[in-house]
């Protein structure tokens, strides 16, 4: 998790072991250091349970290298990337757009600003970033970017759109039709090349209405509204079957904090895909059952099942289904499942009951 401190600069990363309960400051001795003004942790992903990368602004400031840091036990120590293996900032007020990041197998890319005038870059790493690359783009600000496979790509500067055919070496504007606003995000449907969802709202904003999601199969060229009036800040597609939205919450009745939306992605024989965006369970029986150890070390897993349990499946990062069991409808209790034979890695559990379907998160270390 990144933190900022929105005046002066400077924040933090920090590290959770017991599922968010508790999190730790990772500023500090072969850690990182992020706590000076104009410090800042712009964007952060990792490629497994044990190699991660976050990318930050030049530090020191004005004269410094880009502050980029990688981990390759899971987040327990990290090692900033020499200036050597990066590319030099054009100016003092180059950076990388917070949240601007995407990546495909160890591949990573982040968007760049250029406040000081002139375009902004996109920069590229192909191993998991220990050396750097960059790309031109023909926008100053890459607010949202995101790959649908190594060599093509999209960036969103809304409501501009340019796409990349060459792993972001260069980028060309698309004179897109149809409605596309991406102020909030921008993601792939993994494992469908060209087919992406943004999120965010068209300008000018003058009612709820204006607020919604598009889709595109078209590597961008073509975009159509799947909803409207829900305001939804971050996209996780896992697959052409699964994604979810987080955006704010609808219902009024049920308080004010912001909610989770759960999307189930359905093909069709159009090859749109349909967007049932559902209200979030979380916090209720049916959302989040007791999973234990978790994480694993040897991918063993002890699950409380909810009453009325019809089926349990477990897909991979990609999407891609690893375990299916049915169930008698009225299984309730501890099981154990045995994920032993996949690798490493964050995996999503799924239970069908009665109430309706959950998903967690899971990981083998």
């Amino acid at each position: 998790m990144l933190t900022y401190n929105g005046i002066g600069g400077g924040g933090e990363v920090r590290r959770t072991t017991d599922g968010g309960a508790t999190w730790v400051n990772l500023n500090g001795p072969n850690q990182m250091n992020f706590t000076l003004a104009g410090s800042w942790p712009d964007a952060m992903t990792f490629f497994d349970a044990n190699n991660g990368v976050v990318f930050g602004d030049p530090q020191p400031s004005v004269t410094g290298a880009f502050q980029v840091y990688t981990t390759a036990d899971g987040g327990s120590t990290w090692t900033r990337v020499p200036a050597a293996n990066l590319p030099a900032p054009i100016g003092a007020d180059e950076y990388a757009n917070i949240g601007s990041i995407a990546k495909i197998g160890s591949t990573v890319w982040v968007g760049g600003t250029n406040q000081g005038g002139g375009n902004a870059r996109v920069f590229k790493s192909t191993n998991m970033g220990r050396t750097w690359t960059v790309g031109n783009t023909p926008f100053p600000d890459v607010l949202k970017i995101a790959f649908s496979t190594p060599t093509h790509g999209l960036i969103a500067s809304a409501p501009d759109l340019a796409s990349t055919t060459n792993g972001g070496t260069s980028f060309t504007t698309v004179a897109y039709s149809g409605p596309f606003y991406a102020q909030y995000d921008l993601a792939s449907v993994p494992g469908r090349p060209g087919l992406y969802v943004a999120t965010g709202y068209r300008d000018p904003l003058t009612t709820a209405n204006d607020y919604g999601s598009v889709i595109t199969s078209s590597s961008g060229f073509f975009w159509r509204q799947i909803d409207s009036t829900a305001v939804r800040y971050d996209l996780d597609i896992v697959s052409d079957n699964l994604g979810y939205a987080a955006g704010n919450n609808p219902n009024s009745a049920v308080g004010s904090p912001p909610g989770v939306h759960r999307a189930m992605w359905k093909n069709t024989q159009t090859f749109w895909f349909i967007c049932d965006f559902l209200p979030s369970r979380v916090g209720s029986a049916a959302a989040r059952r007791e999973v234990y150890p978790n994480p694993s070390s040897n991918g063993q897993f002890t699950v409380d099942l909810p009453r009325g349990s019809q089926a349990l499946n477990v897909f991979d990062a990609l999407g891609r289904q690893v375990l299916a069991r049915q169930l008698a409808g009225s299984a309730a209790g501890m099981i154990q499942v045995d994920l032993s034979r996949q690798p490493a890695g964050i995996y999503t559990l799924q239970i069908s009951s009665e109430t309706g379907v959950s998903h967690q998160k899971i990981q083998i270390e």
